[in-house]
Parts: structure tokens; C-alpha cells; sequence
């Protein structure tokens, strides 16, 4: 359940909601159901939120803090997460299509089981990203060059991250043959 007086805050000011974080490091922000769509949340820290079923669909959400946030079953659709840090964020099972990533730092994020349907990753930095029965079919790469999912892009962009056979990957990529080897090793 969402701390109502926490979800207000957050409507009302990102800057008053930051001081608020600020003054109350240890406080856990517990935004779990809310209705954020369309909101500009531009900068947030929402570190260590504890946000299940979150709807952040079409949300502004630049820059924002998203430090080992618990994000399961959250709406992220069309939400723009450029240049945003997501450190140990698990977003398992997110609706996410239309996401953009563009610049954003993800490092051991969960995105396993999530619709990432078109998101997009220019020029993000992926580490140690889990994306096991993820949807990343017509996700973009480089939507500046004349082939957006050149597969040479997709190679070294999941060259540091995980999936599995019920992947989806966008057209004429293939599974990285570090994914076949870490599923022999498990014995998958």
C-alpha cells in the first residue's frame, strides 16, 4: 500500500520531495499502487522505493535516482528514463513498452519477464542486466543510423547481461552466445 502523504508530496514538487528524502535518508518511500502517470518527476530520488504496481506510464522521469527500487509489476509505459541511474532495480515483470533508456546507467537491473516492446537504448550502459523472458522485440539501439538494430550494437550492448530461451529479441538478433554458456553451466 502507498504512503499517501509520501504520493502527495511527490505530486506537488520534486524539490520538496527531495529535501523531504534529504532530511529523512532512512525513511523507505512506499509508493506501491500509485498513479503517477504523465507526472513530471525529473530528477527524483527514488532510491530504495518500494513501488509494486506503480504507474509511471508517460512519466517524466530524467535523471531520476532509481537505487534498489523494488518496481515489480509497474507500469512504465512510454515513460522517459533518459539519463537516469538504476542501480540493482528490479522491474521484473514491468509493462514497459516505449520505455526510453537513452543515456541511462543500469547496472544489475532485473527486467526479467518485463515488455520492453520497443524501448530505447541509445547509448545506455547495461551491467550485469538480467532479461530472462523479457519482450525486447522492435527495441531501438541507434535511432540516428540507417539501421537502428545493427547487430553488432546488440552484441556489445548485451554483451554484459542475461537472458534466457524465452528472450525475445528484436529481429535477426541473436542470443548471445554468453547466455548459452551461463544456461550449460547452470544446466539449463
Amino acid at each position: 500500500m502507498a504512503d499517501e502523504e509520501q504520493v502527495a508530496m511527490l505530486k506537488r514538487s520534486v524539490e520538496e520531495w527531495n529535501a523531504f528524502r534529504k532530511a529523512n535518508r532512512r525513511a523507505t518511500p512506499r509508493l506501491c499502487d500509485a498513479d503517477l502517470r504523465g507526472l513530471n518527476l525529473e530528477g527524483a530520488n527514488l532510491d530504495n522505493a518500494f513501488a509494486y504496481g506503480v504507474i509511471l506510464e508517460e512519466a517524466n522521469l530524467r535523471s531520476t535516482i532509481l537505487v534498489l527500487a523494488v518496481m515489480r509489476f509497474s507500469n512504465l509505459k512510454n515513460a522517459d528514463l533518459t539519463g537516469s541511474a538504476l542501480v540493482t532495480t528490479g522491474l521484473v515483470d514491468a509493462h514497459a513498452p516505449g520505455a526510453n533508456f537513452t543515456d541511462a546507467h543500469l547496472d544489475g537491473v532485473d527486467f526479467d519477464g518485463a515488455d520492453l516492446r520497443g524501448a530505447v537504448f541509445v547509448n545506455a550502459k547495461l551491467t550485469d542486466v538480467e532479461f530472462e523472458d523479457a519482450d525486447l522485440r522492435d527495441a531501438v539501439l541507434l535511432v540516428s543510423e540507417p539501421r537502428p538494430n545493427d547487430a553488432a550494437e546488440w552484441r556489445r550492448l548485451l554483451a554484459d547481461t542475461r537472458g534466457n530461451e524465452g528472450t525475445l529479441l528484436p529481429a535477426g538478433v541473436k542470443r548471445p552466445t554468453s547466455w548459452e554458456a551461463a544456461e550449460k553451466k547452470c544446466g539449463a
